[in-house]
């Protein structure tokens, strides 16, 4: 299903990883100020939630690989990531020549502490790590990391929060939770912020990559209300909301607004017991087909996503590697075959 950005017209999501739209007309503000759903508990990058709360951390820390809207990956941190041929053994390159705004050197010491914080952090993701064996620094500037087992995710996983850095000598601190250090774009302006309400960014400096940058400064405003959300960027006190009630949609865009569109989840039915050993009808493949043409999708998008979404019988976004086209249209809705299927099967009046 789609979820959808509302912005206005001279604003833009700028952050890494975040679909923006701006505008072709109006000058980029100097201060974006976004409307965030949720709060956040902890700045710490090994306590640190995505999603919603991703804008918190990709402003302060940088990570060691940027994931574009399409979903690959370019260099960031890390200049180049290579497998050897058993695919257990990750080899990353550094870029040379970052600080932390503390003054600390980035360097291939800062990435193992900062994976090994990860992989032992109370992060919700912190599970994207547990495929590490060990990580080694084999130079200043190289990073060695084994993994148990083949981890087809885990690259992906460096531009993510796994691959965000910070610090290493705030990581564990106590400060570290209301005062991060990194080496992004933006540092957090304590004094000018209200924690648990308004979260107030300037602009780094020495920022190594200043074109990616768009705003000399950055404000999240946490409105948990969808409501209260739409209602400040209508009033022009945020830029940008996260839509949550996509029913008022057609009322901003007939005011003017602009949307930057995105899949973001996937909703469906899995069947899981096709082998028959928990004793479910599923064994029979017939069974299994009759739920598949059972399925109004069109329906199911109309519904539950007020028509902003895809129908497909697929699980993998249309740029994603493991995306088939062909099976988008698989299946198509047919109530009379599905009955068909069931009687076939010893099944004409359903099962419980």
């Amino acid at each position: 299903m789609k979820k959808l950005l509302a912005t206005s017209a001279a604003a833009a999501i700028v952050l890494a990883g975040i679909a923006g739209v701006p505008s072709a007309q109006a000058a980029a503000p100097k201060t974006f100020t976004y409307a965030d759903l949720a709060d956040i508990k902890s700045f710490e990058v090994r306590s640190s939630e995505f999603g919603n709360r991703s804008i918190y951390y990709q402003a302060v820390y940088d990570g060691l690989a940027l994931a574009k809207p399409d979903g690959s990956l370019v260099p960031n941190l890390a200049l180049s990531w290579k497998y050897d041929k058993s695919l257990k053994v990750l080899t990353i390159n550094l870029r040379k020549g970052i600080k932390f705004t503390d003054g600390e050197p980035f360097n291939a010491a800062a990435v193992v502490k900062n994976l090994l914080a990860f992989q032992k952090g109370d992060s919700p993701d912190a599970s994207n790590a547990a495929s590490i064996k060990s990580v080694k620094a084999k130079n200043a500037n190289t990073v060695v990391v084994t993994l148990n087992d083949v981890d087809p995710a885990f690259v992906g996983y460096l531009g993510r929060n796994m691959g965000l850095m910070q610090a290493p000598k705030t990581i564990g601190t106590e400060a570290a939770k209301t005062n991060p250090v990194g080496t992004g774009m933006y540092v957090f302006d304590k004094a000018d912020s209200q924690i648990g309400s308004t979260y107030v960014f300037k602009a780094n400096p020495k920022y190594w990559n200043k074109p990616m940058r768009k705003w000399d400064g950055l404000t999240v405003k946490v409105i948990s209300d969808g409501t209260a959300a739409v209602n400040a960027l209508k009033a022009g006190q945020v830029d940008a909301v996260n839509l949550v009630d996509k029913s008022t949609v057609p009322m901003l865009t007939a005011a003017g607004f602009k949307f930057a569109s995105y899949y973001l989840d996937w909703a469906g039915l899995s069947l899981i017991d096709k082998g028959g050993r928990m004793g479910t009808p599923l064994k029979d493949v017939r069974v299994r087909q009759a739920i598949n043409y059972a399925i109004d999708r069109n329906l199911q998008v109309q519904v539950q996503a007020q028509g902003y979404g895809k129908p497909t019988s697929d699980v993998f976004a249309s740029y994603s590697k493991g995306y088939i086209p062909a099976l988008d249209h698989y299946y198509k809705f047919d109530l009379a075959k599905a009955k068909s299927l069931m009687a076939a099967a010893g099944y004409a009046n359903g099962f419980t």
